[in-house]
């Protein structure tokens, strides 16, 4: 009798036992998914801390365009347009080249009109993207980009953007203002495949950037993507003073 005793008493857990481990198990579920919240929030900002800080450093010795808050890479410009086609700004050897002016274009954006190039990569890096402008939702999610000089910073207000030839007069460059650059625009903004947004103006004295990529359409296709530069009071991402924002205000 007694050994049956002993052996009932130990056949296993009670009612009340199994709940109290359950609650116990439940405190420390919460109190884990607490802790990888917290780690998780404290990842992302540490994420996003590095990549102010590289634009900002970026920003301070060469040009970098930003779409959405993500970097573009860095711009540079060589003596001619082979380069960087397959070389990083450090002129390393890389198969997604750079992003980088027209090497028949004036430093400083000071041109009527500014090339940009950069590849297609397959992983949607470098100029990629510029495809995506030709839905109409993506162009509202994404109207602007930010070109950030260590002279001045630009919002560039997103005009136009088609598929068109690489040997198309799309790419011609003019140095200054006139009649042909504001036909040149009005093509522009009538072979877009999005409709800008209301109050986006075009001014023949203004500056501009033409964004370049490949597009597999068909021989020799290009994604093209315009923006109007619109001068920001900052420069490499830090506010300018008063009297230099005062003292710029006429540059491009």
């Amino acid at each position: 009798m007694r050994e049956r005793f002993f052996q009932k008493k130990n056949s296993g857990f009670t009612l009340v036992e199994t709940l109290a481990a359950v609650a116990i198990l439940v405190v420390l579920l919460g109190i884990s998914a607490v802790a990888v919240l917290r780690l998780q929030k404290y990842l992302e900002i540490t994420r996003l801390d590095n990549a102010a800080r590289g634009i900002y450093m970026a920003a301070q010795n060469r040009a970098v365009l930003l779409s959405g808050g993500k970097q573009l890479k860095a711009l540079v410009q060589g003596e001619d347009n082979d380069l960087y086609l397959h070389h990083s700004y450090d002129k390393a050897y890389s198969v997604s080249g750079s992003i980088f002016v027209d090497s028949g274009n004036r430093k400083g954006f000071v041109d009527s009109n500014t090339i940009i190039y950069g590849h297609h990569m397959k992983n949607g890096s470098m100029f990629a993207s510029l495809s995506k402008w030709s839905d109409q939702q993506y162009y509202e999610e994404h109207p602007v980009m930010w070109l950030l000089t260590p002279e001045r910073d630009y919002k560039v207000e997103l005009f136009s953007g088609y598929t068109t030839s690489a040997y198309a007069e799309t790419y011609t460059m003019f140095p200054e203002p006139g009649a042909e650059v504001d036909a040149y625009l009005e093509r522009a903004a009538g072979q877009s495949d999005f409709q800008p947004a209301e109050g986006t103006g075009l001014d023949g004295e203004a500056h501009y950037v033409l964004l370049s990529t490949c597009a597999y359409v068909f021989d020799n296709a290009r994604s093209v993507l315009h923006g109007k530069l619109v001068p920001v009071d900052s420069a490499g991402g830090v506010p300018l003073s008063a009297e230099g924002s005062a003292g710029e205000k006429n540059n491009p």
